[in-house]
């Protein structure tokens, strides 16, 4: 019964890392696309959860 609790946490742990990691990657993704943007101005919203401000970057 012990082994399957340890099990249990160890998955949900591996789970909830693989989100943030995912989420992360999601939004490399999103500001290299912004940066590969053809047009000659490109706005990218890049949300900081920390100062909950948006930014506005302009190529």
């Amino acid at each position: 019964m012990f082994q399957h609790i340890l099990i249990f946490i160890l998955l949900t742990n591996m789970l909830q890392y693989f989100l943030i990691q995912h989420i992360f990657l999601f939004k490399i993704l999103k500001y290299l696309l912004c940066l590969l943007c053809n047009e000659s101005v490109c706005f990218c919203l890049i949300k900081d959860k920390k100062q909950n401000v948006n930014i506005t970057r302009k190529f």
